[in-house]
């Protein structure tokens, strides 16, 4: 009678726990961005000294250093995109930037400072400022919108402005009343660049197939007409001469401009195959830079129309710059790289950049297929880089440690307009604990030729401190790989050593093994068993957490094998027909006997343990991860489109005993997710306190779930909801026996965008608490045994009322025999719902299916711990 008391006790504390939870859901915290920001996109700037150059980087600037080659300091004030950055004719020291947020701000980049910022009111596509003048003026690119359809206009304004404004000053009403100079029609294409001649007489932009002029003195445009489209425009610094790159490939030197079509004089240069991505003229101006799709630097000596080149830079060309005196040629790569090159002997001084853009020539296709994956012996995070190269990024530092050439073929350009299919890194795989065996997968179809298809063993080198090839199977499966995994736990004997699985949709699965007792000396890979079942495709396999089970995806069906023995245990399938599992991952630690499965429209929850189902709920799920470290797991779900076309992803944070979240955050991208891995360490204390989640969205920019107040690279882009630590141990009771309201919580709380919340409620859910309660708090199984087998039995609902009150507990000494014998009143009746083995709830009211499950809580959790006398 003691125990069952205070079995009903806490069952109260804990409702009214789960209430307080519930109402204080919401934690300020937030997502960080930790890296891929944009480099390329603008221009790399230099000092007059030559000294520091100025970066780009997303939304904020970086500092670098020529003599240390290291970053120096990160200016950050926009709250969008950087599009211009401008050395202050008034002061050398100082630094004009502007941004997408409609300010411009004023640095002093000798310690960082931020002196003062105006805001514009308008997004600032461009930004520049005129030479030649005693008082230059202030040029931008904007979007008018306050006539018919949206135009893009550069417009000017005196540069006195942003010197005698004090901090923080609106100059709204100045933009809308500048003097507008050229129109570049509308559309993010329309948003060229502009330039100025030497001396400041002529502002030169285009659009489309037309060059455009304004001679500033004379307040006179002119437009020219040419004969493929215009992509990239500079000007000489000391002559009245402007080049032009167009689509196919050629450049143009216009001289006499500014007077009728016919008197204008161009010169033409044609190396390049394709678009002339940018052009950049030498300090001198005896050189004219230019660079493209070919990976090649271009260097144009004018008098002598001799060419020189700087071959293989990785990947396209974006942007081209000089420093003073021509010492150095800065090269933005379009993998989001910048290259230092020599201007004495064309040879790379050095790269910056954090993490590469994966890319492919096609841009229908998909560059990151190899997601995130865990290094553990370099703690980073392996991921595509540029086509054929595997990159290793750094948490800890913020930037990529290292690149690996997996295929060892050269970046080549495409000899057509149609693209080139190239040799990609599809997977990759670490041996746990040691990482000191690496798995990649590279295949190739372009549809015409055979299919290449790979599967490369590598193996660490200390001695070289790289992972060196060890093995190669070509091809280790008909059709195209799924997945790639390491046995979680090395089975160390006489016969094998390491074991890797691949899976493929030509319907098998395959188990390779090294040969050998150790890694030392010798060793070889091969296939120990094949597995297959009805001839279904493999969509991917997951390990155990111990390595002990192998649990296969077939679409359909989720198969469950021994790995050594290669004998299948069992198969699970979904609840509704026809439904295939796109993501599988086991339970943790903890909830080690539990299988996590995602489909298109639901997520299931199994029990190993009795091979049944514990919940299931309706979500999109596009990505599925289980924290090694912990025993959470991390769900991505796609919610309804938004109003600009796009599907927000929101996170949940589980544990599979429950259904209830331990924490969401919203929003945290848009379109989908290519990759998400757990790596351990963590950046706060709360949630994932043995390890962090990155994740990685469309735009291939790095977050990561952490504390706003740890600052990387980036900004707190969402908020949080987190269940309050304190208040889920502050009490005495749930520290002894577990805290019962998480199994409680209804299923609705984890993915509340629903309309039709399926919940299913499965006989012998209700002895969960006695499960995960201290041994050493539990009566002696003899007397339990009677009631757990009762309970087991169906229901008996008696007509007659009893004298049984649940609410306040046993009284008399009938209660006892009506709990027996099931009895209870017509009240508790009209209460309870009809027990069965398997409820389907659909499209049904969110609190009614919460109220009644709370009261079937109430009255069937905790009866069948009473002790007979």
């Amino acid at each position: 009678l003691c125990i069952t008391s205070t079995c009903l006790v806490i069952m109260q504390h804990s409702r009214a726990l789960e209430e307080d939870i519930l109402r204080n859901l919401y934690k300020k915290d937030g997502v960080i961005n930790c890296g891929g920001a944009e480099l390329n996109k603008q221009k790399v700037q230099h000092s007059e000294d030559g000294k520091w150059l100025f970066v780009a980087v997303g939304n904020c600037i970086q500092v670098y250093s020529y003599a240390s080659q290291e970053l120096v300091c990160t200016l950050r004030h926009h709250a969008a995109m950087v599009t211009g950055i401008v050395v202050s004719p008034f002061h050398k020291m100082q630094l004009f930037t502007s941004s997408m947020d409609g300010h411009v701000a004023v640095w002093d980049y000798s310690d960082g400072t931020l002196l003062r910022y105006i805001d514009f009111g308008a997004p600032l596509h461009r930004f520049a400022l005129s030479p030649g003048k005693i008082e230059p003026l202030m040029f931008c690119l904007v979007t008018k919108t306050d006539i018919g359809e949206p135009k893009n206009v550069i417009v000017g304004m005196p540069s006195h402005l942003l010197t005698e404004r004090q901090l923080g000053t609106t100059l709204g009403e100045h933009l809308a009343g500048a003097q507008q100079f050229l129109h570049l029609g509308s559309g993010l294409k329309n948003q060229s660049d502009f330039v100025f001649t030497y001396n400041g007489m002529f502002l030169v932009s285009y659009v489309n197939k037309k060059v455009l002029m304004y001679n500033l003195e004379m307040d006179e445009a002119y437009k020219y007409d040419v004969e493929c489209t215009v992509t990239s425009v500079a000007s000489h610094p000391s002559q009245m001469c402007i080049a032009t790159g167009n689509r196919i490939g050629q450049i143009h030197l216009w001289y006499e401009f500014g007077k009728s079509e016919s008197a204008v004089v161009t010169t033409v240069y044609h190396w390049h195959a394709h678009a002339v991505a940018d052009l950049h003229f030498t300090t001198d101006g005896t050189y004219l830079l230019s660079g493209g799709e070919e990976s090649v630097l271009v260097l144009w000596q004018l008098a002598t129309n001799r060419k020189y080149f700087r071959p293989r830079l990785g990947s396209p060309i974006t942007r081209v710059s000089c420093s003073p005196g021509d010492q150095y040629f800065a090269v933005c790569l379009q993998s989001n790289v910048i290259r230092v090159v020599s201007g004495l002997n064309n040879d790379v001084q050095f790269t910056l950049g954090g993490l590469r853009k994966a890319f492919l020539q096609d841009p229908k296709a998909l560059g990151m297929k190899t997601g995130l994956v865990y290094n553990p012996h370099s703690n980073t995070i392996a991921m595509n880089s540029t086509p054929g190269f595997v990159q290793f990024y750094s948490p800890v530092s913020g930037g990529v440690l290292h690149e690996l050439d997996v295929v060892g073929l050269n970046y080549v350009s495409r000899p057509n307009e149609a693209p080139l299919v190239q040799t990609t890194v599809e997977h990759a795989a670490f041996s746990p604990g040691d990482g000191r065996w690496m798995a990649t997968v590279e295949a190739r179809d372009d549809s015409y030729t055979a299919p290449e298809l790979r599967l490369k063993m590598w193996r660490f080198k200390e001695q070289r401190q790289s992972y060196i090839l060890s093995a190669c199977v070509d091809p280790p499966h008909d059709k195209s790989v799924t997945s790639l995994i390491f046995q979680p736990h090395s089975c160390v004997g006489e016969e094998f050593s390491r074991m890797l699985v691949s899976t493929s949709l030509d319907g098998k699965f395959k188990v390779w093994v090294l040969l050998g007792g150790n890694d030392e000396g010798e060793e070889a890979w091969a296939c120990r068993s094949v597995g297959y079942y009805h001839n279904l495709p493999c969509r991917g396999a997951q390990f155990s957490g111990d390595g002990s089970l192998l649990a296969a995806n077939y679409g359909t069906y989720i198969t469950l094998w021994d790995p050594i023995a290669s004998v299948i245990k069992t198969v699970l399938n979904g609840v509704f027909q026809k439904e295939e599992f796109k993501h599988v991952v086991f339970g943790q630690h903890s909830s080690s006997h539990c299988l996590v499965a995602a489909s298109s429209n639901h997520l299931y929850v199994w029990d190993l343990l009795s091979c049944s189902v514990l919940w299931c709920v309706e979500a999109s799920v596009e990505r599925l991860v289980a924290d090694p470290f912990g025993t959470l797991v991390a769900v991505f779900v796609s919610m309804a489109t938004d109003t600009d076309g796009t599907k927000p992803i929101h996170v949940y944070l589980i544990s599979p005993l429950c259904s209830a979240p331990v924490a969401i955050h919203e929003g945290v991208c848009k379109g989908g997710v290519l990759g998400a891995v757990f790596i351990p360490g963590t950046i706060k204390k709360g949630v994932c306190d043995r390890s962090t989640l990155f994740f990685m969205d469309p735009k291939q920019t790095l977050y990561c779930l952490g504390d706003k107040n740890i600052h990387t690279d980036g900004t707190v882009i969402s908020s949080v909801k987190s269940l309050d630590q304190n208040q889920k141990t502050e009490q005495a009771f749930v520290e002894i026996f577990g805290d019962p309201s998480q199994t409680r919580v209804p299923p609705n709380q984890l993915f509340p965008q629903t309309d039709a919340v399926i919940t299913y409620l499965l006989n012998g859910t209700q002895h969960h608490e006695v499960y995960n309660a201290p041994p050493h708090a539990l009566p002696p199984m003899s007397g339990l045994c009677m009631s757990f087998l009762k309970s087991l039995l169906p229901a008996v609902v008696a007509k007659e009322p009893s004298n049984i009150d649940i609410t306040n507990g046993l009284s008399g000494d009938g209660e006892e025999e009506g709990r027996d014998t099931g009895g209870e009143s017509e009240d508790d009746d009209q209460k309870r719902p009809q027990e069965i083995n398997f409820v389907t709830e659909v499209s049904m009211d969110i609190e009614r299916v919460y109220e009644r499950t709370n009261l079937s809580a109430q009255v069937e959790a905790y009866g069948w711990l009473f002790i007979p006398p």
